[in-house]
């Protein structure tokens, strides 16, 4: 340190009460290290969020170790799986163009058969595959996905890296995306940096996708679906065995014998062993036998094992009758709790599409160098189709949706709404259930459903004129029969 530096310093610790100079000699001496990193020096009011690495470590660890061993656990995993994997799962791929009417479709086959040939790859095999990717995500609350290209035939591929080998994260100057990540090398003492896959400049850049679970902004590591329940559910799994060992003990007996006036040696010399089923014990008046069962007086644990259940499955927004104890709720209760379970599950498929879409850009983006030559305007659109969510039983579907037809047809006929604001309503409704709505005003709709009808009874007309046998040009009997008929 040098004069000018010791001066400033001291001027600077007397102002801010003399903390100041344990800081600045800190950062001195590690100039020209390998110690001084950027990434280890943050702003001096912020807090430390992440865990440390061994309790990161133990997280991972315990979450994995309930997947495998807990009921509960595995089966909240599966939940997810089932509404945002599940037979439903689709990736649509199509070139859109911006126009002043809106996003048009161009009809064009070329990213859906670069998507197709991607997946069907056999190193790839991607519907084989996603949904286990997907699954350690959820329970790791991590996913690093290497890619590489095949130069033969420029086809990119994907493959695993243990996020338990993660070391470290760093973030990029924004601080809102991770740039790179340090990993365990198996040869090499250092860490081996991976660059995470990203493209600001129009290409992409970088090695791996990276993906994180429920992170915050302060945070540099996901985190697994089950982490705040662990300790709870541990705890439930050992309240059961306590339950279980309890109830060994409140069902075992044993045979009480009285002997009137024996000694202490006489007792000895008596066989005491149990009786066999079926047998006979003889005796005289001056032995009684007895069975006797204890009396622990412990208390009913059913309703403390709900209550125990009840909390961790409501950490999740599960709620207890999709966990088999629906005797306290009825059909009215499990409809409104739907709601709140649905924008959960919503919420889950979303971290998930954006994983699918991410995927599905680059393999589309890689392979399409020289293919899809984009025009002006033109842009490539993914599409993740999940389970959907707001679909129910078509029973209950068709008569909300006949009811509102109804209501929509008195309003338009008593004058409450236009014939295009009832439209719109209907086209927002389809909409919901992947049916486009007509681009027609209703003025043509209507139009042309009438040309259909008149067309449709003069077929009608015409078939039954020639079936009575007047098929000799009388136009008189077909207008009678076309007035008959009408």
């Amino acid at each position: 340190m040098n004069k000018f530096q010791a001066g400033y310093v001291k001027f600077v610790n007397n102002i801010f009460g003399g903390w100041f100079e344990t800081y600045f000699k800190e950062a001195i001496a590690l100039q020209g290290t390998d110690e001084l990193d950027e990434n280890k020096y943050r702003r001096l009011t912020a807090k430390k969020r992440d865990l440390k690495p061994m309790q990161f470590k133990q997280i991972m660890d315990g979450a994995f170790y309930l997947w495998q061993r807990n009921p509960m656990a595995r089966r909240m995993i599966e939940i997810i799986l089932d509404f945002t994997v599940g037979n439903d799962l689709d990736v649509n791929c199509r070139i859109m163009k911006k126009t002043k009417d809106g996003p048009q479709d161009m009809n064009r086959p070329e990213p859906q058969e670069l998507w197709k040939k991607f997946c069907e790859d056999p190193v790839n095999a991607v519907y084989d595959d996603i949904e286990t990717f997907l699954q350690d995500f959820l329970i790791f609350g991590e996913l690093l996905m290497p890619m590489a290209v095949n130069e033969a035939n420029k086809m990119p591929r994907f493959g695993f890296i243990d996020v338990g080998e993660i070391e470290k994260v760093v973030r990029d100057e924004s601080g809102r995306r991770i740039a790179s990540v340090f990993v365990k090398s198996e040869n090499e003492a250092k860490l081996r940096e991976v660059k995470i896959l990203n493209k600001d400049a129009g290409e992409w850049e970088g090695e791996a996708l990276y993906f994180q679970y429920s992170r915050t902004l302060t945070k540099s590591r996901g985190q697994s679906f089950l982490t705040e329940l662990l300790d709870w559910i541990d705890a439930l799994d050992q309240f059961q065995f306590n339950v279980l060992e309890g109830s060994a003990l409140r069902n075992a007996f044993f045979y009480d014998m009285t002997m009137k006036g024996a000694t202490k040696e006489e007792l000895k010399q008596v066989d005491v062993s149990s009786p066999k089923p079926g047998s006979v014990r003889v005796h005289n008046e001056a032995v009684e036998w007895d069975v006797v069962s204890p009396e622990l007086n412990a208390t009913d644990t059913s309703e403390s094992m709900r209550q125990f259940k009840n909390m961790i499955l409501a950490g999740k927004g599960f709620p207890e009758h999709w966990f088999a104890d629906g005797g306290n709720t009825n059909l009215a209760t499990a409809e409104k709790m739907a709601q709140p379970v649905l924008q959960m599950l919503k919420r889950q498929q979303k971290q998930i599409k954006y994983i699918l879409k991410t995927l599905a850009t680059y393999a589309i983006e890689v392979q399409a160098q020289g293919v899809l030559n984009l025009g002006k305007d033109e842009y490539l659109d993914i599409e993740v189709v999940t389970v959907d969510l707001e679909r129910s039983d078509a029973a209950a579907l068709g008569a909300a949706f006949t009811a509102i037809v109804g209501a929509l047809s008195t309003a338009t006929d008593k004058g409450w709404v236009s014939d295009d604001k009832a439209k719109q309503v209907i086209d927002t409704i389809i909409s919901r259930y992947g049916v486009p709505p007509d681009e027609e005003t209703v003025e043509s709709i209507m139009e042309k459903n009438k040309s259909n009808r008149d067309a449709t009874d003069q077929n009608e007309v015409d078939d039954l004129y020639v079936k009575t046998g007047n098929n000799n040009g009388d136009t008189k009997k077909k207008k009678q029969l076309a007035e008959q008929y009408a």
